[in-house]
């Protein structure tokens, strides 16, 4: 199987409308006012950047080449790194999730893979990372506003309570509600190969999520060197995780308010105009 395919008139229609699309919302944003801000950042910083932009983008497609093979796809390495990049392009342009699954159907279907199974997977890596990020921005959020004030907000909280009526609802619908289907169900999946098997993804999709977090605190710290290195890796797993939501076409404008709101908030202004986005916003569109 060739890593392209061959050049042909509905092949070149797609490439054609990809980098129409592109230009489009580089047209938006004001090309020339990305490239001047682009220019006011240290040229090391941009090349690390990159760098590590390239890695995240291997890591994501080995991730996802991983995901295929426990469920049993047998999908050759080319094919599933043409895939995720297919995927990551089509969410330039529209909602990360659809275009995720778009761009990878495009490769996919061509392997004997059902759409339903291509959204099945990719909701399995969102809940992944959404469970991992969240967590990350929980974390970062305690720390930037203080364990006085998240200790003063938990003591309100019948946090005893909650905690026990959680676990009953747990025990009662696991007891009651369970059938037998759903039992035998159970003791096939918990096992320990596929604890394993996600616990490898967990692993790859932290790792993707902290070289997504240097990309961001690199371009903050080439504005605001003096920014403490902990907060800025605070304030980025909160952007991280807004920029995540499937809120807007891949986390542009959200990226952009929680990422210079939380700088004011904190007496850091970067001082970036909207709507230009800046780089550390521009960045995160390849985490996942």
């Amino acid at each position: 199987m060739k890593l392209f395919p061959s050049i042909t008139p509905r092949y070149l229609t797609k490439v054609i409308m990809v980098f129409a699309l592109l230009g489009i919302v580089l047209w938006l944003s004001g090309t020339q006012a990305v490239v001047a801000r682009l220019l006011q950042f240290p040229p090391g910083h941009l090349l690390l950047i990159a760098l590590l932009l390239a890695g995240n983008l291997w890591l994501v497609s080995f991730r996802f080449w991983r995901v295929l093979a426990h469920f049993g796809i047998r999908l050759p390495w080319a094919a599933a790194s043409r895939a995720c990049l297919a995927g990551h392009a089509a969410g330039l342009v529209m909602i990360s999730l659809f275009g995720q699954v778009a761009g990878r159907q495009a490769v996919m279907r061509d392997y004997g893979v059902s759409p339903v199974v291509n959204a099945s997977l990719a909701a399995y890596e969102r809940v992944m990372l959404a469970v991992l990020s969240g967590t990350l921005a929980l974390l970062g959020g305690i720390y930037l506003l203080g364990q006085h004030f998240m200790g003063g907000f938990f003591h309100h909280l019948p946090l005893a309570e909650i905690s026990m009526l959680v676990l009953a609802s747990i025990v009662l619908s696991l007891a009651l509600g369970a059938s037998k289907f759903e039992i035998r169900l159970s003791k096939q999946l918990w096992t320990g190969q596929n604890l394993m098997r996600v616990g490898l993804i967990a692993l790859l999709t932290v790792i993707s999520q902290f070289i997504m977090l240097s990309c961001i605190a690199l371009g903050v710290l080439a504005l605001r060197p003096e920014i403490p290195l902990l907060s800025v890796f605070a304030a980025a797993a909160i952007i991280s995780f807004a920029a995540s939501l499937p809120i807007s076409i891949n986390g542009w404008g959200c990226a952009n308010w929680r990422l210079c709101s939380s700088w004011d908030g904190w007496a850091y202004p970067l001082r970036m105009p909207q709507p230009y986005p800046s780089s550390s916003a521009c960045v995160r569109r390849w985490s996942s």
